[in-house]
């Protein structure tokens, strides 16, 4: 039994448990951001967790269990029921654990393949780098949708035998979403496994057993992104590089597979950000710049929408509790000007009950999530936006506004206005990753994944 945070936190990363009962309020941070750290560790993400409250809310609850909260139970717990809870959630911690593979493949799922690159990182020389690529099964939704599951199944089968081929004796395979593989190559530099997904590209455009496909007037094709990451860096932050050049990959008519090695010209989009808890800004911030955006940093709600209406943003992320102009009305104002009808808006916050969530996606938020909240997460979710945006637009992206990049570090709005950064590799140690706020849910009327895989 410990008390602080970070002792929990400590004794977790050094003991098995079978079990997790953790209190919303701790004396050094709130529940909430334990059980999101617990989520991004893999030595705790599939640890069953039941939360004990003396917030009885709907809400309350509805944020915990989006985050990855086994049960929630109101204080003061009945000790039969919590007694009967935690023997249930005991047994089926024990069986989660042997549920680390994907039931179609055979392959590891995320939670198995956060297990691995741990491994990898223990065995690998101090400081050797790793390599990780992502692919996208880009025709296996119509392949399902067209020729059924089954169809779509062996087609997702047929790929995963391809890259097996290819692949070494110490790579590790998994599959991270429905129609995403990540490979885990430990030894190798990101142009060998560029060339390892290139081979498998070029061995299922030949390959027979796929002829029902083609003959269905469906091109197969893949693509991918290849990132080489320090061995300090997580799954999770490997995975955000290689995504990176995936999209590139994706939004590109050359090659399918780009790695960090190719002299890529990467589209810089400008993205609005309005958010004026300082620590979040910072975070964001420093993500967005580190992953080649310009971002316009605003607390003020009304500033932000002064300079949006002469100027122009590729993508907007809002907090709704602002001074000047409120998030709900500054989406409001935003979509009535004709050249942001289109353009993706994300809400980030911490008002997460159900009439909040129904009130910006009515007034045309395309993404609500809450605070506390992944960043890996957030930026996956920008590309995808991005990514979307583009090519519904036929194009790229569409800054044009005026101002000067700030040279130094960071983008907070100052009482001059915003400041501006601007890179397309950005380096350095990142901050530490754990904004304040109030709720945990990630609501995506798009893509919202399972709990148990949602928190990167």
């Amino acid at each position: 039994m410990t008390e602080p945070a970070d002792l929990a936190l400590d004794v977790l990363a050094s003991h098995d448990v079978d079990l997790v009962v953790l209190d919303l309020i701790l004396p050094d941070r709130d529940g909430r951001d334990v059980l999101v750290q617990m989520r991004e560790d893999a030595a705790t993400a599939i640890v069953p967790v039941v939360v004990l409250s003396s917030n009885a809310g709907s809400v309350a609850r509805a944020e915990c269990m989006a985050v990855g909260a086994d049960d929630f139970l109101e204080k003061p717990a009945d000790p039969k029921v919590l007694r009967a809870t935690a023997a249930r959630l005991v047994k089926e911690g024990r069986e989660r654990r042997d549920a680390v593979r994907d039931g179609i493949t055979g392959l590891p799922n995320r939670a198995g393949l956060m297990a691995l690159y741990e491994e990898c990182r223990r065995r690998a020389a101090p400081g050797a780098p790793i390599t990780v690529a992502m692919v996208s099964l880009d025709p296996l939704a119509e392949v399902t949708m067209r020729l059924g599951e089954d169809a779509g199944d062996r087609f997702l089968l047929e790929v995963c035998s391809a890259l097996h081929e290819a692949l070494g004796k110490g790579d590790k395979l998994g599959r991270w979403e429905t129609g995403e593989l990540v490979a885990v190559l430990p030894e190798r530099t990101a142009d060998q496994a560029k060339r390892i997904l290139e081979t498998t590209i070029r061995a299922l455009t030949l390959d027979d057993a796929l002829d029902g496909v083609r003959g269905a007037g469906i091109e197969i094709t893949l693509s991918g992104g290849v990132a080489t990451v320090a061995n300090e860096d997580s799954l999770h932050e490997a995975i955000s590089s290689a995504q990176r050049f995936l999209y590139a990959a994706k939004a590109s008519e050359g090659e399918t597979v780009h790695a960090e090695a190719d002299a890529l010209d990467l589209d810089t989009h400008t993205i609005l950000m309005v958010e004026d808890d300082r620590v979040t800004a910072t975070l964001l911030h420093h993500r967005l710049v580190r992953d080649g955006h310009e971002v316009v940093s605003f607390e003020d709600g009304r500033e932000a929408y002064e300079w949006a209406a002469e100027e122009d943003f590729d993508l907007a992320i809002l907090d709704v509790k602002v001074p000047g102009m409120d998030g709900f009305e500054l989406l409001a104002k935003l979509r009535d000007i004709p050249r942001y009808g289109g353009v993706p808006i994300v809400m980030l916050t911490g008002m997460g009950s159900e009439a909040d969530v129904v009130r910006g996606l009515e007034l045309g938020a395309d993404d609500y999530m809450l605070k506390p909240f992944s960043p890996t997460e957030l930026l996956a979710r920008v590309r995808r936006r991005l990514h979307a945006h583009s090519a519904s637009s036929g194009g790229g992206s569409r800054a044009s506004g005026g101002g000067s990049p700030a040279t130094g570090g960071g983008s907070r709005t100052s009482a001059s206005g915003p400041t501006r950064a601007t890179t397309s590799a950005a380096q350095g140690s990142e901050p530490v990753e754990a904004p304040s706020g109030e709720g945990s849910k990630d609501v995506d009327p798009s893509d919202t994944p399972p709990r148990n895989e949602a928190q990167a």
